[in-house]
């Protein structure tokens, strides 16, 4: 049995998540992701369309749907952020919404890295997982200022990670790890 704890199943045809299912895999995590998220609406609509619509389709597919919602660090809205972040842990209602992500940060820069704490706050009050975004390129930029976030560093440790794990993790791409 496999589990897919990081897709984007909004961007994967029908056909596609069928032959993931044929393959093995069994349950899957659908995560918010930076596409088509211009403003907070946007990104409500969006997180509305991966917990009712996108969790149908891989149910269809003979996955078992799980989602995971955030305010992803490369399509953070100008406008209604404080909104959004109240509304998020009502999404938490849904059984299938397990998980915090994508989160993380893109670029760096004060206002990620301040909405990067707000949300790892709320996955400890929540007690929920949360899925790290590292940008595809250069990584290496971001993730030291990433792990020097007193919230980023404290969830970590509460997930058992060693300096060196941390360090390799967010070097080679997304991780999820449970809050204690």
């Amino acid at each position: 049995m496999f589990v897919d704890l990081h897709l984007h199943a909004d961007g994967i045809p029908d056909q596609d998540l069928a032959t993931l299912a044929y393959f093995g895999v069994k349950a899957a995590v659908t995560c918010a992701r930076d596409a088509g998220a211009g403003s907070a609406a946007d990104l409500r609509r969006h997180w509305d369309e991966l917990v009712r619509v996108q969790t149908a389709r891989l149910r269809q597919a003979g996955i078992r749907p799980m989602v995971a919602l955030a305010l992803h660090p490369s399509r953070i809205p100008w406008h209604g952020v404080d909104d959004l972040l109240q509304r998020l842990p009502h999404y938490f209602d849904d059984p299938r919404v397990v998980a915090l992500g994508e989160l993380g940060l893109q670029d760096g820069g004060e206002r990620e890295e301040e909405i990067l704490s707000r949300q790892l706050e709320l996955a400890a009050r929540l007690r929920k997982p949360v899925i790290v975004h590292t940008p595809d390129r250069k990584k290496a930029a971001p993730t030291p200022r990433l792990l020097a976030l007193p919230k980023a560093a404290e969830a970590l440790k509460a997930a058992g990670l060693s300096d060196e794990l941390r360090r390799r993790v967010f070097f080679e791409g997304p991780l999820a790890f449970l809050q204690a």
